[in-house]
């Protein structure tokens, strides 16, 4: 989905467009004049090695692309970002790594009173980055969820 997305939206040279400009989806093939469905199908056997069932149209069924909540996809990724970098805080050593590692800190009376605080009681009446800071105690960083999807230490 994302290629898909990427490859309707980019408009950058040598991607699909939707008169059905040439594309090239791999160095040693070039595809001309395709259409929405023979683009997912090309890009579902790039991808996946399977071909679309004949007659069907999947670009149909998938709005979301456009009715303008593309990039509101992206902050399904923000939200997993802020999320460990919160519960960093409450594990042992405020290095969460994601994987159940929370510590005694996880029953911290002060710690779950700031988050309370912070986060549950202002509710909507302030910006979900103002209560995050607010609850951090600064800047969030990505670190706790680099290490949980593997990427090691952070830069």
């Amino acid at each position: 989905m994302s290629v898909y997305d990427l490859m309707i939206h980019s408009g950058t040279p040598g991607t699909y467009s939707h008169t059905g400009a040439s594309h090239a989806f791999h160095p040693d093939e070039k595809q001309s004049g395709l259409d929405i469905v023979s683009l997912w199908s090309v890009l579902m056997r790039q991808f996946t090695g399977m071909s679309l069932p004949p007659g069907t149209n999947p670009a149909a069924s998938f709005y979301h692309l456009t009715m303008g909540y593309d990039a509101a996809y992206y902050g399904y990724l923000w939200a997993e970002v802020y999320s460990h970098d919160m519960f960093s805080l409450f594990s042992s050593d405020g290095e969460s790594d994601g994987k159940n590692d929370a510590g005694e800190k996880c029953f911290d009376p002060d710690l779950g009173a700031r988050y309370r605080r912070c986060i549950l009681e202002p509710g909507a009446t302030r910006g979900g980055g103002e209560m995050l800071r607010r609850f951090l105690g600064r800047e969030p960083i990505p670190d706790a969820f680099l290490r949980a999807i593997g990427c090691g230490e952070p830069m």
